[in-house]
Parts: C-alpha cells; sequence; structure tokens
C-alpha cells in the first residue's frame, strides 16, 4: 500500500469533478483526482453528446448567481481550451400563451436583466419553421442560450488540469474518506491519498462516501434521452436551430440541434423516476416510452422522422428537494461535497467548480444556502 501527498484529493472524474479539478489546478494547487470508472464513461451523467445551457429557469430558488459564474467560466473553457465546449445557438421556449411556463420563464429574465424576446405563433413558424406551434402557444427566445458539448467538456477539463499539475487516477475505486486532525486521508483500492482538503464530486459513487443522514437523502433516477433522424440537415444545425423546450397541455420536450448532421436529439421532459423501476430496462427505454416519445416529435415537429433512431439511458442523482448538496461536510474541517444536483448539474458543472474552488481556498464563502450539507446532516 502506498501513500501519497497531495494538497486536494477529488474523488470523481465526471461533471463536477473534472470542473472541480480543472478550477483548483487553475490557481496553482496539486491536486489529484480518482475516478472509478472511465472519465467521461458512456454511462455517466456525462454521456449523450449535449446539454443545454441557459440562465432563465423555472421557479423562485435564486440560480442566477451560479448560472451568471458557470456561463463566465463556461466561455473561460471555450478560450483556454481552443475548443467549442458551449456553443451560442440560442435557446427557444414555447407554451401556451396565457401558462405558467413562460410567465415563469419571463419573470425569470426580468428579475435577472435577462436578454429576451416574445414570439407569438405566427412569428415561431415564420424564423423557426421546424417547430409545429398551436395557435394559442407563444414563445419566449433567449439569445444568450446554447448547448454544451458533454464529453468534449470533460476531456477540454482535464486536459488544463493535467497540464497545471493535476494526476488522474482511473478505474479505480475509493473506499473511504477519513478526516484526521491535520490531513484528510482518501483510501482507494492500492494505496492512500493524504491530502490538505478532499471534495467527493463522484456522481452515483457518491453516497457510500457520505454520512448516513445525507445518503438517506439520495436516490438514484434513471434519466432518458432520444434522437430522432432529421430530413434536410441545415435546417436542424446550430445555426439555424435553437435548444428548445416544448410543453403544452399533453406533451413534453426538451433538447437540442442535430450535431452530426443526421439526428435530432429531443426528450421527454421531466421523466426522471427511480432507477430500481426499470429492472429491465435499465439502458433501454420501454415500449410505452418509446411510443410517447415518438407521438411527442410528431407533435412538435416539421421535416423529422418521428422514430426513435438512438436511445441512452443514464442514472444521475436526486435529492429529496431536487437541490443539490454542495460545500463543507458537517463537522468536517477538510471534506467538501458536490453532488445531488438531481438532473440539473451539467449547465452549472464550471459554475460549481469555480465557486467550490473559492470556497476551499478561502477566496469566497458565497455558495447558495440552500445547497448547504448540513440540512441533511
Amino acid at each position: 500500500m502506498t501513500t501519497e501527498k497531495t494538497e486536494i484529493a477529488v474523488i470523481g472524474g465526471g461533471t463536477m469533478g473534472s470542473m472541480i479539478s480543472w478550477r483548483l489546478s487553475s490557481r496553482g494547487y496539486k491536486v489529484i483526482c480518482v475516478e472509478a470508472h472511465g472519465v467521461a464513461h458512456s454511462r455517466s451523467a456525462v454521456a449523450g453528446d449535449s446539454r443545454l445551457f441557459r440562465r432563465s429557469y423555472r421557479g423562485t430558488t435564486e440560480l442566477n448567481d451560479v448560472l451568471a459564474t458557470a456561463e463566465e467560466q463556461w466561455n473561460a473553457l471555450n478560450s483556454a481550451s481552443s475548443e467549442n465546449v458551449f456553443v451560442n445557438c440560442g435557446g427557444l421556449y414555447i407554451g401556451q400563451t396565457d401558462g405558467q411556463y413562460l410567465s415563469e420563464l419571463e419573470a425569470c429574465c426580468q428579475r435577472n436583466k435577462l436578454e429576451y424576446e416574445v414570439l407569438s405563433a405566427s412569428e415561431i413558424r415564420q424564423r423557426f419553421p421546424q417547430h409545429r406551434v398551436k395557435e394559442d402557444e407563444s414563445g419566449l427566445y433567449e439569445p444568450s442560450a446554447g448547448f454544451l458539448r458533454t464529453e468534449r467538456a470533460v476531456h477540454a477539463a482535464f486536459r488544463l488540469a493535467k497540464a497545471a499539475g493535476t494526476r488522474v487516477i482511473s478505474k479505480t475505486q475509493v473506499m473511504n474518506v477519513r478526516d484526521a486532525e491535520d490531513e484528510v486521508r482518501v483510501n482507494y483500492e492500492g494505496g492512500t491519498i493524504s491530502a490538505d482538503f478532499a471534495v467527493i464530486a463522484a456522481g452515483t459513487g457518491s453516497p457510500s462516501l457520505l454520512p448516513t443522514g445525507m445518503r438517506n437523502s439520495l436516490e438514484q433516477r434513471r434519466e432518458i434521452l432520444t434522437w430522432f433522424p432529421v430530413l434536410s440537415p441545415a435546417e436542424f444545425s446550430p445555426e439555424n436551430f435553437p435548444i428548445f423546450v416544448h410543453i403544452d397541455e399533453e406533451y413534453s420536450a426538451y433538447g437540442a440541434p442535430a450535431l452530426d448532421g443526421s439526428v435530432l436529439k429531443s426528450t421527454l421532459d421531466d421523466r426522471a423516476r427511480p432507477i430500481d423501476n426499470y429492472p429491465g430496462h435499465r439502458y433501454t427505454l420501454t415500449p410505452d416510452e418509446i411510443v410517447e416519445s415518438e407521438a411527442t416529435a410528431a407533435r412538435f415537429f416539421n421535416g423529422i422522422d418521428p422514430e426513435v433512431s438512438r436511445q441512452e439511458c443514464l442514472a444521475d442523482l436526486y435529492t429529496s428537494d431536487r437541490q443539490a448538496i454542495v460545500g463543507r461536510l458537517p463537522e468536517s474541517s477538510r471534506t467538501f461535497v458536490a453532488t445531488g444536483f438531481s438532473g440539473a448539474g451539467f449547465k452549472m458543472s464550471a459554475g460549481v467548480g469555480e465557486m467550490l474552488a473559492q470556497s476551499i481556498t478561502g477566496e469566497s464563502h458565497g455558495l447558495p444556502s440552500f445547497w448547504d450539507p448540513s440540512r441533511f446532516s
């Protein structure tokens, strides 16, 4: 058994671990990241090519500071890596003209001084004829929105982190994290890391490393993703087709442009369910989900073949209150956590990485109070 000394140990090399490692190493800290599987592996919450990024959101939880920091850091990652990790293609959100969905988005845009444009049904048909819109529907267009290339983002962050001195140990399971008086010890298969601080950011692998109360507040849920063939690739390219969310009285979906010139990503909205409910369909859609996905695509789009041509099922970690757990662990002076993002983590991950790095290094303690780990202690 070997023991290695570092300043900060990060457990998890996925959505959060990559961004945390990048933001800490950019400050000159010595970081070791331990990943149980492989970086950006196909069954993690990173898989699936893309995730939406937008500053507008439903509800009144004040996420604007996190999302503003995330936008800043995604653009910084683009610049530092010379890659298009974040693609600003705009966002189009469609719903009932007098419904709650659009009114909440508009209130969020006004509250946070975000640029937006309200579009009538006829204006949507003229500007974005790919969408099928009813007369009683309207849209809200957010020009600053876009999508994130998930696998590319994680690899880009790690390339920068490694260039700054971070070491990544892949395919290695962490067994436990133990606080001592002047260090935290991360015990993994084959060795121990002695660190000044540790961050548990292992996604669905986090619960076993956390205190009991926090562990019991977390649940693995199954997320589904679907893609449909497009008839004219140019019409659904990022240059012509914004990210979208469409919610009406019967159907709901969200998605991104055709990144490969072949298939449109369109996925049923809010379908995360406990993973144990799907023993025979952990990695494939059920027949009912396929029927609903295809009916939704036929309702919402022109210019596609409304038949699922690609599907993926991923596991993500949800909290009982749908808010993440981010910050210093209760009764610990050296261990932090970033997990339980309940399906909304990737768009915020670069911001979380920066804000958590600031908290660990004492630059700031501006993490949202509603993410405080102590609420589940």
